[in-house]
């Protein structure tokens, strides 16, 4: 009869649980120290921890501190901002000839006319217009206002202020409407347009303090300041700084005498926030650790029972084989004479050390038996051998095997002042491979590339699976090619490009045709090298830049020219630190047309590092892309360019722009027109004035992120400039992606021209082409005046290089230029 199990009730399941602990707490107290180290440590803890806290809990104060004094300023700039517009409506409104009608009651179709009609009401502001006995005459805003309202609104602008309102004199006003919104206001005296028949009347206009076009980040930086706002009795500002209140100026007025003041910031829920987040996190985390540890601890306690089951078996069986043996060796002593062994013993005995032989063998004699189990034991410890230095999917030397190869071969190759050459290979795109046909054809692709690779080596080479997708080669290169001395680079590079061309064509995979490609990375290792991790961190460094290059699937690593920066890290922080102590520099370059007149400057980023000197920009901003700080160094740059140009603009005059280079990652950055939009508010700049400069590269796999962002600047006002062109990958088709008003022809052909004629129709194709998209030519690298004379007889108009200029800071470029034309 079937039997059907019951479910367990969740009393079974908690007895279950609580048996657990038990068992998990009484293997924890086996394992648990006395007293007295637990009362060392608990003093230990709290000597080492306290101070770090301490330290912890200063910083995030002063982050706190320096973020809310940020937010604070933006917000205060961004109410100056609405207060200095709302003085420049009032004026305009208020010393005009027809408002001074309106309110002298000459001029009745003043609001039909011109007040409704206006769109500076959309917004929400409203309009209050007294008489010089403070009757009101109009009080207007585009929506209907209730009572309440009405009142508010005279009642500060009327109040606001205690001296009277005159003539060319702007009062700030604040005020709370009875929905709790705050109003920012103006107020002036009403006269004619040139002041010169006094005041008639006062005019005061109010606007949220919250419009429809903040941003969220905006809204939140004005609502939070706005939680500070205090108000104390006009004249009392002396209390207020005795009190570290920061009183506005000029100051803000508000009904009943009083004036807006600021309370000073409060750290202490932000702080208290921030550590009680840690704190849920922290206790998170140990009680996931507390978990693991139980689960794990149980795990062993079970394993050790578990352990201690089969050592039981085991035990039993040594003891039975044991006195098999003791009877086996009795027999043969005593014995006397020649005599035959026990064969049932023996056959008991080897039958025991011979368990899992296949059934049906033949029984051999004792001796043979006896060889049997030696061979057998032979091949167990070989089998382990390959275990343990074999790679079981491709039969390859595994990672093991190839470093203990790699230190022995690096001394015998010293001994013999021979090089040898490292080659880390990797098959591209192997990941794909795998999520596309399976971890099982993925599998069978690596063998396939193993069985090709050891086709295609040389006898005296090692080959190796290190890992993954990665193989490894160590390359002889004591002997030359065919026994002919040969360089050891072009050698190695030969084989390489064996190996790659052998991989170019398709290969069958489990009945599937697969497209099989390598990139390999070559390392030559000197005999005075005895450092062989550090060999074999160049081998993968170069297969890396192999990997990312789209020109070779071979690199060798240079270490004269070592490009990949070995100590990048300690570079790469430097780095970080520079640009939070602000000591990046940025130097402009003009771009000239063809009369020698600036035409705009170009920002070039400069960085002087304290004990190695001048770091080139390719270096540290690559350093910054690949850590994916580009974001902030970009900041740092766009305002250090913008700030540097403002001091030089008017004297440059309005025409001249200026030129920034964008990099790929601030483009694929959904935010990053949004920040520079209120950087460029912030500074008061144009942004008809900016254009960026884009690589093809920058935008060779453009997504909705980079399009979107070239939208947005397009909308702007920004220029848009096509920087190296022609030595991209699709340049023509860049034009199109990019849409810019300016395309910058790379210096490399400019300085080729004359004896390049290859460069030269490159350039005179682009000139022809050029007037047809309505686009500006910039020739850059422009060095000597027989360049320069080519070039405008191309038609190209404007032109860089050092036959200009260097790169020079801002100062310098207004002692530079005007300069005479260039003829």
């Amino acid at each position: 009869m079937k039997q059907t199990s019951t479910p367990r009730s969740p009393f079974t399941l908690l007895r279950g649980l609580g048996r657990s602990c038990r068992s998990w707490w009484k293997e924890e107290r086996s394992h648990l120290p006395g007293p007295g180290a637990w009362r060392l440590a608990t003093v230990s803890a709290v000597v080492l921890i306290t101070p770090l806290l301490v330290l912890e809990l200063q910083r995030r104060a002063g982050s706190i501190d320096r973020s809310q004094r940020e937010d604070r300023q933006q917000a205060v700039e961004l109410a100056t901002s609405a207060f200095s517009g709302l003085r420049r409506t009032v004026f305009d409104w208020a010393n005009w000839a027809d408002m001074e009608g309106f309110v002298l009651g000459t001029n009745p179709g003043f609001l039909k006319r011109d007040v409704a009609t206006t769109s500076l009401f959309d917004g929400g502001a409203s309009m209050v217009v007294l008489t010089t006995a403070e009757r009101p005459v109009l009080v207007y805003a585009r929506r209907p206002l209730d009572g309440p309202e009405t009142e508010l609104l005279l009642s500060c602008a009327r109040d606001g202020g205690r001296s009277r309102s005159q003539v060319g004199v702007a009062v700030r006003l604040i005020c709370q409407d009875p929905r709790g919104r705050w109003l920012l206001g103006m107020k002036t005296a009403i006269s004619n347009n040139d002041g010169s028949h006094g005041a008639s009347g006062t005019l005061a206009m109010f606007q949220p303090l919250l419009q429809p076009e903040h941003g969220p980040a905006l809204r939140g930086n004005l609502r939070e300041l706005s939680g500070h706002f205090r108000f104390l009795p006009e004249g009392d500002e002396g209390q207020a700084s005795r009190s570290s209140w920061q009183v506005l100026t000029p100051l803000v007025h508000a009904p009943g005498g009083l004036i807006l003041v600021l309370s000073p910031l409060n750290l202490a829920p932000a702080l208290a926030l921030e550590v009680l987040e840690d704190l849920i996190l922290i206790v998170a985390i140990l009680a996931a650790l507390l978990v693991v540890r139980a689960q794990l601890m149980l795990e062993r306690r079970r394993q050790t029972l578990r352990q201690r089951i089969q050592e039981r078996r085991e035990s039993q069986r040594i003891r039975q084989v044991c006195q098999e043996l003791d009877r086996l060796l009795d027999h043969f002593g005593l014995a006397e004479g020649p005599s035959a062994p026990d064969e049932q013993v023996l056959a008991r005995l080897l039958g025991r050390l011979e368990e899992g032989q296949a059934p049906g063998a033949e029984p051999a004699s004792v001796d043979g038996r006896l060889t049997q189990v030696a061979q057998r034991f032979q091949r167990f410890l070989a089998g382990a051998k390959n275990l343990a230095l074999r790679d079981p999917l491709t039969q390859l030397p595994n990672r093991a095997y190839f470093m203990e190869k790699l230190e022995l071969e690096a001394k015998r190759y010293q001994r013999l002042r021979s090089s040898f050459a490292i080659l880390f290979v990797d098959v591209d795109k192997f990941k794909d491979i795998n999520d596309t046909y399976g971890h099982a054809i993925g599998d069978a692709a690596l063998v396939n590339v193993a069985q090709r690779l050891a086709g295609l080596i040389r006898g005296t080479d090692f080959l190796a699976r290190y890992g993954g997708d990665e193989f490894v080669l160590l390359m002889d290169l004591s002997q030359g090619s065919g026994g002919k001395p040969m360089d050891p680079k072009v050698e190695a590079y030969l084989l390489a490009e064996r190996i790659t061309s052998a991989f170019s064509q398709s290969s069958e995979v489990n009945g599937l045709p697969l497209e099989l490609s390598l990139s390999i990375g070559i390392a030559l290792v000197d005999p005075d090298e005895q450092d062989t991790a550090l060999a074999m961190q160049r081998s993968d460094l170069a297969m890396l830049k192999a990997k990312q290059s789209r020109s070779s699937q071979i690199s060798i690593f240079e270490v004269e020219a070592n490009d990949f920066r070995l100590d990048n890290f300690q570079l790469y922080s430097d780095l970080m630190e520079a640009v939070r102590n602000h000591e990046l520099q940025v130097l402009f370059q003009p771009i000239v047309d063809g009369d020698g007149r600036v035409h705009s400057l170009e920002a070039l980023a400069r960085w002087h590092h304290p004990i190695k000197g001048p770091i080139p920009p390719e270096d540290f901003l690559s350093l910054a892309e690949r850590h994916r700080k580009m974001r902030m160094v970009g900041e740092e740059l766009l305002r250090l360019s913008l700030e540097g140009f403002l001091t030089i603009a008017e004297r440059l005059g309005p025409r001249v722009r200026l030129s920034l280079n964008l990099s790929p990652s601030q483009l694929l950055d959904g935010e990053m027109v949004n920040r520079m939009s209120v950087l460029l508010r912030t500074l008061g700049f144009d942004p008809g004035r900016l254009t960026f400069e884009i690589t093809e590269l920058a935008i060779l796999e453009a997504n909705e992120v980079v399009h979107g962002n070239l939208k947005r600047l397009r909308a702007m006002g920004i220029h848009l400039s096509l920087d190296d062109f022609g030595t991209g990958y699709s340049s023509l088709n860049m034009l199109s992606t990019l849409k810019p008003q300016e395309v910058k022809i790379d210096k490399t052909f400019v300085m080729a021209m004359e004896r390049d004629a290859y460069a030269l129709q490159i350039i005179e194709l682009i000139a022809r082409m050029a007037p047809s998209m309505a686009l500006e030519l910039v020739a850059e690298g422009v060095e000597d005046r027989s360049s320069l004379v080519a070039l405008k007889a191309m038609g190209i108009g404007l032109f860089q290089g050092y036959l200009f200029s260097r790169p020079i800071p801002a100062d310098r470029v207004v002692a530079q230029y005007p300069v005479e034309p260039l003829s």
